[in-house]
């Protein structure tokens, strides 16, 4: 596991988050400024700066690099998957979003922004949340998050479900990452959502519906990225019906446990 923290002057050594991003320029641009389409304009706002400066209080107070690792190394202990040779980039950001995949010089590569996270359950949820994903997609040879639709409901249900596994006691929102709004409108409309997926679990027709955050939806009262709580519903009841916990399944196929 390789785990760079590109914030980690930033944390530990006192160094300004204007010259953290000038000194780390063209790796942030390639890794978060592009992908994300983030524009740089936040440095003087002072929400942000009052933010960054609660991350830095948090995190300067345990060596996070170790922290990690021990996280990871607990979660290898459910799964025994030597090929998870995973780059893990720890940044600062605006805040646009909590953790990814992205492409860095042709690898897969995950990125975490820590002024998304507000204490080390935050912390990790995130990272159990990813490594289901890395496990998942180890063991499939088929891209789990683009192929089709039923394959990215049980992708992410299956991640909601193991951070919950490995952060208990959170609301269902906390571990799909969505409004409290979002979990109640799912759970009331559950059958709509089988309706309107129905005969198109096996393509990707439906994705921007379900889970980009900016999604155009023809539904008027349907939140965004409602397939994180649908997936992680229909993982809640494979589970419960089966009398089965989330290290059993983290690679059922997806048709198994939506049919």
């Amino acid at each position: 596991m390789n785990i760079d923290i590109l914030c980690s002057d930033l944390i530990y050594n006192n160094q300004d988050i204007a010259d953290y991003f000038k000194h780390n320029n063209d790796l942030l641009k390639d890794l978060y400024f592009k992908p994300k389409k983030v524009e740089f304009d936040k440095l003087d706002n002072k929400n942000y700066l009052n933010k960054v400066k609660k991350t830095i209080s948090l995190y300067s107070k345990i060596n996070l690099k170790d922290y990690v690792n021990n996280c990871i190394l607990e979660f290898s202990n459910d799964y025994k998957i030597e090929s998870l040779n995973k780059n893990l980039y720890i940044i600062i950001g605006f805040a646009t979003t909590t953790i990814y995949s992205t492409k860095y010089e042709n690898e897969d590569v995950t990125v975490i922004l820590l002024e998304s996270t507000n204490s080390l359950d935050d912390l990790k949820m995130l990272l159990a949340h990813e490594y289901a994903h890395w496990v998942r997609q180890a063991t499939s040879n088929i891209d789990i998050f683009e192929t089709c639709i039923g394959e990215r409901f049980i992708t992410e249900g299956l991640a909601c479900v193991y951070a919950k596994h490995n952060v208990p006691n959170k609301s269902d929102s906390y571990y799909c990452i969505v409004p409290d709004e979002t979990v109640s409108w799912c759970k009331n409309n559950m059958i709509f959502i089988d309706s309107i997926s129905k005969g198109t679990l096996d393509n990707r027709d439906l994705m921007s519906l379900f889970f980009y955050m900016y999604a155009n939806i023809e539904y008027s009262d349907m939140p965004v990225r409602t397939g994180y709580v649908y997936g992680y519903l229909k993982v809640l009841k494979y589970m419960e019906e089966n009398n089965i916990n989330i290290t059993d399944i983290l690679t059922v196929d997806w048709e198994t446990i939506l049919n």
